[in-house]
């Protein structure tokens, strides 16, 4: 694919006005996970949605992987710290092999794969030959999004690639992709440590940090697919350059930056119809959702709860076209102590405690 779509942006065409959820939504589903006491999320540092199974992996509080049915209901939950065969020293990502019914863990310390069936077993370990973030399995191939570091074996006119494509055999690279210039300070750009969509079993999506060009995967190469552009506020090589500089700090490039209006994008999610992406101008942050078949866009700093009065449009993964939100059991839990009228259904509200697992809220899109 050499050509890429064009999705516009400009600041100035966001609504001035809060939005209504129930104008860009059609309700809000809810998911309660299940509590106990050997099942306790500390924090969604990912979800991951499929059609059968939510997982959730808590890096740092639990240092555990949560797998639910779709109802919310336990399967199982992983914990295998340490630095033993079968165990990981850090998760920096999860993914899931629906054909083999497999869940991956990539500990980044140790540069492995380790797999587990659906009942938390272990089943083997597989080397990862690069420093990588995010890893993602597309058929028998494996995608990477490599972040700034210098991967070496990576390097081409000078440059290191942020995204590879690894072959079947987990060590040849069959496409790579988003060459960057070494060092790029990661401590003095925004990031938001960004992650792989599954638009469908063949096709990953992901937009790197600091750069707004949106790449699709597929078992056999890697593509531009979208340009987020923004105008005369596109962050260009004036801002690299900046970067650069033996005094760049992130008050000065965030002074520099604010004073041109530049726009950054992050936090990127990419469905089968909608993409949804947030950009940051001047201080100011905008939700951004996008119609792949329309090519319209709505754009919006500030959102008004007039469906449910508690939950956050901040989606956390995007699954056939619903966008999955984490909801605070405490939230839930206060709101009964005061006469709001909530669309929340009875049967989560009359069960609810402070400190149960988190309740998922799935937005639908009003088609658009």
């Amino acid at each position: 694919m050499d050509s890429k779509d064009i999705i516009n942006i400009d600041p100035n065409t966001a609504s001035k006005v809060r939005v209504n959820y129930s104008s860009w939504f059609d309700g809000i589903s809810y998911i309660p996970l299940q509590t106990d006491s050997n099942f306790l999320v500390g924090k969604v540092d990912k979800l991951l949605v499929t059609d059968d199974y939510i997982f959730i992996m808590d890096r740092k509080i639990s240092r555990s992987v949560f797998c639910m049915d779709k109802e919310g209901h336990k399967v199982f939950s992983l914990n295998k710290s340490g630095k033993g065969r079968g165990e990981y020293v850090s998760m920096n990502d999860i993914a899931f092999d629906a054909a083999k019914k497999e869940l991956i863990i990539h500990c980044d310390i140790r540069k492995k794969l380790l797999y587990y069936n659906m009942h938390g077993a272990f089943l083997r370990e597989e080397s990862v030959p690069y420093e990588a973030s995010r890893t993602q399995p597309v058929g028998d191939h494996l995608a990477l999004y490599c972040g700034f570091d210098d991967n070496s074996n990576l390097k081409e006119s000078g440059k290191f690639a942020n995204l590879a494509l690894i072959g079947a055999d987990k060590q040849t690279v069959e496409s790579a992709a988003e060459y960057f210039e070494a060092p790029v300070l990661k401590t003095v750009v925004w990031t938001s440590e960004c992650q792989f969509s599954q638009v469908n079993d063949t096709l990953l999506s992901i937009k790197p940090d600091h750069c707004n060009t949106v790449y699709h995967v597929t078992p056999t190469t890697i593509y531009p697919a979208y340009t987020l552009d923004f105008g005369d506020y596109m962050v260009d090589g004036r801002y690299w350059e900046k970067t650069k500089e033996k005094n760049a700090t992130s008050k000065k490039l965030d002074a520099y930056s604010n004073n041109l209006k530049l726009c950054e994008s992050f936090r990127y999610f990419e469905g089968n119809d909608y993409i949804f992406f947030v950009y940051r101008q001047a201080g100011v942050v905008y939700n951004a959702l996008y119609s792949k078949k329309t090519k319209r866009l709505l754009h919006t700093p500030t959102f008004q709860n007039d469906m449910d009065m508690v939950s956050l449009f901040r989606p956390v993964a995007v699954y056939r076209d619903k966008f999955y939100c984490v909801l605070e059991a405490g939230d839930v839990y206060r709101i009964k102590k005061y006469p709001v009228n909530t669309s929340i259904p009875n049967e989560i509200m009359d069960h609810v405690q402070e400190f149960d697992n988190p309740i998922l809220a799935v937005f639908t899109l009003k088609p658009f």
